[in-house]
């Protein structure tokens, strides 16, 4: 059992001029939202928060039962997660075992990142048509190397020692099994790393003033195809 969850938090009022919107997450994140500084900050961390909390309570976990291993990587019995966010989505992986999940908004290429990429890796982006198309290909690679290290709890330290292949990834020089899918998603790119070899299942979820739920499919991209 694989499932990716997902949200867009645009429609979410800033907790910071609606603060009964923090009676939705624990008490102990309620700090972490209203520190960032920004509104479109606020909302995202609100918006992931809320996401967790839901979501959790479908497998009949409350956040009192998450602790924290390696790197701060979160856990519960019985039931690994995952969660990222930016811009304006967040996303939750779960599984039965280890699991990590990236998703980045796709943008321009951050200047000297790409330089600590491989060679094959600098050449997957630099064959692509357009710089849009270079950056899509940039971020799906950097997705795929962060949600390998967070399903290893390495930390993203690690990211630069990791190069992923079709049959796992090879970190720090050892090859390690696992299985991963990459998707581009309106404008952003998302990955799964996982232990086990299902395909995830999407769903999407509303956390605004209205909520709601409905079944989405997203493209699975190999690079080197057409990324649009």
């Amino acid at each position: 059992m694989i499932k990716l969850y997902w949200t867009d938090v645009t429609s979410l009022p800033d907790p910071a001029e609606e603060r009964e919107l923090l009676q939705s997450v624990p008490e102990e994140r309620r700090e972490g939202v209203l520190s960032a500084l920004k509104s479109e900050t606020r909302k995202l961390r609100l918006g992931a928060g809320i996401l967790l909390g839901d979501v959790l309570q479908r497998y009949g976990i409350s956040y009192g039962q998450v602790s924290f291993g390696k790197n701060g990587k979160p856990r519960t019995e019985g039931l690994c997660f995952n969660l990222s966010h930016s811009g304006e989505r967040a996303y939750l992986a779960v599984s039965e075992g280890e699991i990590g999940c990236d998703a980045e908004k796709i943008k321009e290429i951050p200047k000297g990142v790409l330089d600590r990429f491989s060679d094959a890796e600098r050449k997957m982006v630099s064959r692509e048509p357009s710089e849009w198309g270079k950056a899509a290909a940039f971020y799906l690679i950097w997705t795929r190397k962060e949600s390998f290290v967070k399903m290893t709890g390495e930390g993203v330290g690690k990211m630069f020692e990791t190069t992923m292949g079709e049959d796992g990834a090879i970190c720090g020089g050892e090859r390690v099994r696992c299985a991963w899918k990459s998707f581009l998603h309106d404008g952003y790119a998302v990955s799964v790393c996982t232990e086990r070899k299902e395909m995830a299942e999407i769903e999407e979820n509303g956390v605004g003033r209205e909520k709601f739920r409905k079944k989405i499919v997203l493209r699975s991209c190999n690079l080197g195809e057409k990324l649009v």
